[in-house]
C-alpha cells in the first residue's frame, strides 16, 4: 500500500489569501501547503482518492495521478468535495463511473452540490453514490492481511504515523 498526502493544509490553504503570518509569508517549501486529499494506491493495484479538495487538479498533475477507482469523502465541506469536478477526467479515462463513498449526509449533500455529475439522463455519468462505506473498510481489511492499515495525524507542522494492528480495522 502507498498512501500520498496530497494536500495538508489549512481549508483556505497555506499560505492565505491575504494573510500576513510568519508562516504565510515564509520561503520554506513546506509553509505551501494544498488543501487536504490523500490518494491510497492498494496492493491490488485499486487507487483511493480520499476527498476530493479543491486544488486537486493541481495535486492530481504534481503527484502522477494517472487513475481513481474510488472516492471516500469524510465530510461535506467545500475543501473537501469541490473538487469532484476534476473527477470528470478519470471518468472519461477510465470509461465508467467512479463510485463515491460516505456517509448519508455527506453524499446528500454532494448529491446537491453536484447534482449534474450524478444526472443519469447526461451523456456522461462522473460518479454514483454509496453510502455503505463498509465496502470500502473491508477491502482494506483485506488488504491489511500484507500491510497494515494506517491512522495519519498532524499537529503543530508536525506529521507522525500510528499503526493500527489488522484486527483493529
Amino acid at each position: 500500500m502507498r498512501i500520498t498526502f496530497l494536500g495538508t493544509g489549512t481549508s483556505s490553504g497555506v499560505p492565505a489569501i491575504g494573510c500576513d503570518c510568519a508562516t504565510c509569508r515564509s520561503n520554506d517549501p513546506r509553509d505551501q501547503r494544498w488543501r487536504p486529499s490523500i490518494y491510497i494506491e492498494l496492493v491490488d493495484g485499486v487507487a483511493v482518492l480520499i476527498d476530493a479538495a479543491t486544488d486537486l487538479r493541481a495535486q492530481a498533475l504534481r503527484f502522477g495521478i494517472s487513475r481513481v477507482d474510488a472516492v471516500l469523502f469524510t465530510h461535506s465541506h467545500a475543501d473537501h468535495v469541490l473538487g469532484l469536478d476534476e473527477v470528470r477526467r478519470y471518468n472519461y479515462l477510465q470509461g465508467k463511473p467512479i463510485p463515491c463513498y460516505g456517509d448519508s449526509r455527506t453524499l446528500s449533500d454532494v448529491r446537491r452540490m453536484f447534482a449534474y455529475v450524478f444526472d443519469h439522463l447526461s451523456s456522461w455519468v462522473v460518479a454514483c453514490l454509496n453510502s455503505n462505506c463498509l465496502l470500502l473498510v473491508v477491502r482494506f481489511a483485506l488488504v491489511a492481511r500484507r500491510s497494515c492499515p494506517c491512522l495519519c495525524y498532524m499537529e503543530n507542522d508536525r506529521s507522525w504515523v500510528s499503526v493500527l494492528a489488522p484486527s483493529h480495522i
